[in-house]
């Protein structure tokens, strides 16, 4: 689903920074997100994450 939010970074639980992830990515859990798009597109985002 293309909810159109840009994901600048990902922050691994160990502290790791990856900046300008690609597509393919894995988000494990734990990390944190550092995201830029719209409110409401990134409530949804949050939703999908935490179901």
């Amino acid at each position: 689903r293309n909810l159109r939010i840009i994901i600048v970074a990902i922050k691994r639980q160990g502290g790791e920074m990856t900046f300008n992830p690609t597509h393919n990515t894995f988000i494990m859990p734990g990390d944190t997100l550092i995201a830029l798009g719209e409110v409401t597109r990134l409530k949804e985002l949050k939703q999908m994450a935490n179901p």
